[in-house]
């Protein structure tokens, strides 16, 4: 037989779950970026949480609005300003599975890293701070603009319109890390993006990827 229990506690114990659950950190994070993307956009912090918690739909949305088709109208609307895309971005940024990505990247040290798709920074910002040389690439538009203005100080964004115009000398980057990316890639620019990444790559590098095909 199964069983429901229901327990009430106080304010002090939930605190006490969210700190050793780690979503307290997540909480924290999620209040921050929201604070940062409002400061960017020009509007007010509750504004951007409250269009956050539409999650995908703000990208979708606005992909229906105008459903790009070629590689050109794919890459513009990803540089566009009102493609929903960092309120998309704020909701992921805080969800554990995100979290358990980042926990990957931790024991890197002291390496040459790509962050390819720059997504709110988060990636990068914690590379850097653990000691590693990191550029971040991503579509001219929003989100490296967004990048460029978080944490411009801590990593390198590169130019170019494409990941094949980013002045990057091949054998490169010892780690990229490509989070929710290339399911983006246009397919017919795909097979060509992926022999970019492997040039730029040294010998050995590696490549930290997740993708989600379904969505």
């Amino acid at each position: 037989a199964k069983h429901i229990v229901s327990l009430s506690i106080g304010w002090e114990t939930y605190h006490d779950y969210l700190s050793f659950t780690g979503r307290l950190d997540l909480i924290n994070r999620y209040h921050e970026l929201a604070k940062v993307i409002g400061e960017f956009t020009n509007e007010d912090p509750d504004l951007v949480i409250a269009k956050s918690l539409e999650g995908s739909s703000n990208v979708r949305d606005a992909w229906n609005k105008t459903t790009p088709s070629t590689p050109e109208q794919v890459r513009a609307f990803y540089g566009e300003d009102d493609n929903g895309y960092l309120y998309d971005l704020l909701s992921w940024n805080c969800q554990p599975i995100y979290q358990r990505l980042l926990d990957q990247l931790k024991p890197y040290s002291g390496y040459k890293v790509l962050v390819i798709g720059a997504g709110l920074g988060v990636e990068a910002e914690l590379l850097a701070d653990n000691g590693n040389e990191v550029d971040v690439y991503d579509l001219p538009g929003v989100l490296r603009n967004f990048c460029r203005y978080r944490i411009g100080d801590k990593v390198g964004v590169l130019s170019g319109n494409t990941l094949h115009d980013a002045p990057i000398t091949p054998g490169t980057y010892d780690i990229i890390v490509a989070f929710d990316v290339l399911e983006h890639v246009h397919p017919d620019e795909f097979p060509a993006f992926m022999r970019r990444v492997r040039e730029i790559m040294t010998d050995d590098g590696t490549l930290h990827h997740h993708n989600n095909w379904k969505q």
